[in-house]
């Protein structure tokens, strides 16, 4: 029986040494004015390319960011700048968030809307160095050009148009929807183990390296 057993461990041995080491894959960078984090896991035989994934992750989050942030002449400000009434055609993107914000809204009997772009800012949560409370006034003012129902979506061209001088806010939706853009990413190359994280918006799929979920 100990000749059997040594001939069976010798045997398991060598198939343990030839196991493929798990690949652990770091990203991260500055992005939508936080920070990102992706870690990729890939066992057996899966081999990754780190340099293009990398830079697929960062273009994946790029294109999102230039869609919807209120921090310079993105796509959505250019929305905001636009004319009352006007027809704007919007990219996919960015119409698919307008489309899940709108959807929320409407679950939420309008509880989440983000056309209170003028309020945040108001209030010191934008770009606007603000001192103080805003009048009374003034927030009265920003409440007349608020609400969802003065946005107007035309899914057959892809466009949108402002019924009144609203200002949309997107900040609630679109870290959310950059993690779901980069997950996509990498499932559609047969990625199944993965943690992507954006300003704590956070989305993860399998084990981790060290095998638990």
């Amino acid at each position: 029986m100990l000749a059997l057993f040594v001939l069976a461990l010798t045997s398991w041995l060598p198939a343990c040494s030839r196991e493929p080491a798990v690949q652990v894959l770091p990203f991260e960078g500055a992005i939508m004015g936080t920070r990102y984090h992706v870690t990729v896991v890939a066992g057996g035989e899966q081999q990754i390319d780190s340099g293009l994934l990398g830079q697929q992750i960062d273009d994946a989050l790029s294109a999102v960011d230039n869609a919807m942030t209120t921090y310079r002449d993105s796509e959505l400000m250019q929305l905001n700048a636009a004319a009352v009434e006007q027809w704007v055609p919007v990219s996919p993107a960015l119409f698919d968030v307008l489309q899940v914000s709108s959807d929320i809204h409407a679950m939420t009997d309008g509880a989440f809307d983000p056309t209170v772009g003028r309020l945040v800012r108001l209030w010191g949560f934008g770009v606007d160095d603000v001192q103080g409370r805003p009048e009374p006034a003034v927030i009265e003012a920003a409440l007349a050009n608020t609400g969802l129902q003065y946005l107007e979506m035309d899914g057959d061209h892809q466009r949108v148009r402002k019924l009144r001088d609203i200002e949309l806010d997107l900040s609630a939706v679109a870290k959310g929807y950059a993690v779901d853009r980069v997950a996509l990413l990498l499932e559609q190359q047969g990625i199944s183990r993965y943690l992507v994280e954006v300003g704590g918006e956070v989305r993860v799929a399998g084990l981790s390296a060290r095998g638990d979920a």
